[in-house]
């Protein structure tokens, strides 16, 4: 039973970091500039299908950080439900 609550969180996690990138990706590309603005330091380029906009090297760095922990709490997960072999398909 706790490897089946391993499995779920480690995929829930993954899941909560793609949607928290994404919430957080659509509300910088509406609120940030699409010119670089060195005052408030907005001089990180992001792109949406050309559609470029600025952010500060914090809000650039959560985008990547949140990224990666989506695909490493994904992973995990997988690796342990092939391993475990915990949810049950009829």
């Amino acid at each position: 039973m706790h490897k089946k609550v391993m499995v779920i969180c480690f995929v829930t996690l993954a899941l909560a970091c793609f949607v928290l990138k994404l919430i957080l990706y659509y509300h910088f590309m509406d609120t940030s500039p699409q010119t670089p603005n060195i005052a408030t330091n907005q001089v990180y380029p992001l792109n949406n299908h050309g559609y470029i906009f600025y952010v500060t090297m914090n809000q650039n760095l959560w985008q990547d950080i949140l990224w990666y922990a989506f695909f490493v709490f994904g992973l995990a997960g997988g690796i342990l439900e092939a391993r475990w072999k915990t949810i049950r398909t009829n």
